[in-house]
């Protein structure tokens, strides 16, 4: 039987760091550190419950991490633009736009653009709107007066209520 590993606080600070980094992604997580996906789940548990690792380990984790992350997108990059000689246009164009939104995020420019277009009916379309709205009004005043019947009016006397004596003097 094998005996189970004992982590680190530090350890479990850069499993923290790198479980944030993947936005909670346990199968990443463990892929990228290498601890077993039941000892991340129970760790993410305690964390919910009695809250992270020490704010110094965290930090310490984190910037290891993001030093260790540079390191290998230089490498990448260093390949990257090795083989750009011999890459499709089709793999040059999404690296191009990856790495664009890659450097407006560092920038804190927008990597997304939403565009709302509205659009006025054509002069017919509008000309036959009206046109309808306008005979379903002369049909329905139509309609109206045909159920106004002529009345004859006549003017009735009001009785008036007597007035209290003392009013009456």
């Amino acid at each position: 039987m094998a005996a189970s590993r004992v982590y680190t606080d530090e350890d479990m600070a850069r499993a923290y760091v790198v479980l944030t980094a993947n936005g909670s992604n346990i199968k990443r997580t463990t892929r990228d550190t290498g601890i077993p996906a039941a000892t991340l789940r129970d760790w993410r548990a305690r964390w919910a419950t009695e809250g992270p690792p020490s704010l110094s380990m965290i930090e310490e984790a984190a910037t290891d991490f993001v030093d260790a992350a540079a390191r290998v997108r230089d490498k990448a990059l260093a390949e990257l633009e090795r083989k750009i000689p011999t890459a499709t246009p089709s793999a040059l164009v999404a690296t191009v736009g990856m790495l664009q939104d890659k450097i407006n995020l560092a920038r804190g420019l927008a990597t997304a653009r939403n565009e709302t277009v509205h659009a006025l009916p054509s002069g017919e379309e509008i000309r036959m709107q009206l046109q309808a709205a306008f005979a379903g009004v002369i049909q329905a005043a139509k309609a109206r007066d045909a159920e106004i019947i002529d009345a004859e009016i006549v003017e009735v006397e009001t009785l008036a209520l007597p007035q209290p004596a003392e009013q009456a003097a």
